[in-house]
């Protein structure tokens, strides 16, 4: 197993946290789903037998990277997730999304292209309009918090998701291990 290190960035938006594990091929990036950090990806770069430099940042509010202002937007969590792949010195790299990290990875390659090698995509949500709107309905209205938390107990109470695509999507993070419990 080889060795990763913890390092921060520092970007014009804030310090940025990351695995890294050195190389000599082009990077891998690796970005996490929402709610979680690159320690999920800790295990497999330490096994991940290639000889490409592997980077995984945790996403500007998550893990030990700096907590952003408001909501940003895709396109400026993209930024900043640029702006550490400038710091690295990296011009051109490939890229492993997961869930949100995914919707990252799409817009990273669709904004930056010359800069994309490949992208991997895991737990896209894909839907329908049909489905789209059903999101939006049932989980689209943030829930304003109450100061005896129970506002928690309206979150937990909602009822899940049951399209065929959201189905996939946890049937999938249930099934690998990095993406399930500890």
């Amino acid at each position: 197993m080889r060795s990763v290190k913890k390092i921060y960035i520092d970007t014009p938006s804030g310090q940025v946290h990351c695995r890294i594990r050195g190389g000599t091929a082009s990077p891998i990036l690796f970005l996490h789903q929402t709610a979680s950090s690159s320690r999920c990806y800790e295990q497999l770069m330490k096994r991940l037998a290639v000889p490409n430099k592997l980077v995984a940042i945790d996403t500007p509010g998550f893990g030990e990277s700096f907590e952003p202002s408001g909501w940003p937007s895709v396109r400026a969590y993209c930024r900043t997730i640029m702006e550490v792949m400038d710091g690295l010195g990296a011009d051109r790299f490939h890229i492993f999304g997961h869930h949100t990290g995914a919707t990252f990875a799409l817009e990273i390659a669709g904004t930056w292209p010359q800069r994309t090698q490949s992208i991997v995509l895991a737990g896209v949500p894909f839907m329908s309009p049909r489905e789209r709107e059903e999101l939006a309905a049932e989980h689209g209205k943030p829930l304003p918090i109450a100061r005896d938390g129970s506002h928690l107990l309206a979150n937990w109470s909602m009822p899940p998701i049951t399209t065929p695509t959201a189905r996939w999507t946890s049937f999938i993070a249930r099934s690998l291990p990095c993406f399930g419990p500890g």
